[in-house]
């Protein structure tokens, strides 16, 4: 709650939120959870509604239906900074 929003209102901020201004533009399927739509979600192991950082404890992610297990994250994410550091 640093910044001065509860999990919850930070969580909608991050995702909700763009979701339907984006839907509003365009696709009214992005950021909903509906047959047909995009299949984008995190699997966290613990609850971001007791805190954001819960984030940090990703299992995997769910990106445009195909699942990205936590071993697969982590090398994408070592790829990425190797990347950027040159």
């Amino acid at each position: 709650m640093k910044a001065g929003l509860a999990p919850y209102e930070a969580l909608k901020a991050a995702t909700s939120n763009p979701a339907d201004l984006l839907g509003e533009g365009g696709d009214p399927s992005f950021g909903r959870l509906q047959p047909g739509a995009r299949a984008d979600l995190l699997m966290l192991a613990e609850d971001p509604l007791a805190s954001v950082s819960a984030l940090r404890s990703m299992d995997g992610a769910l990106v445009r239906g195909r699942w990205l297990g936590r071993d697969e994250l982590d090398q994408m994410l070592e790829a990425a900074t190797r990347s950027f550091a040159r």
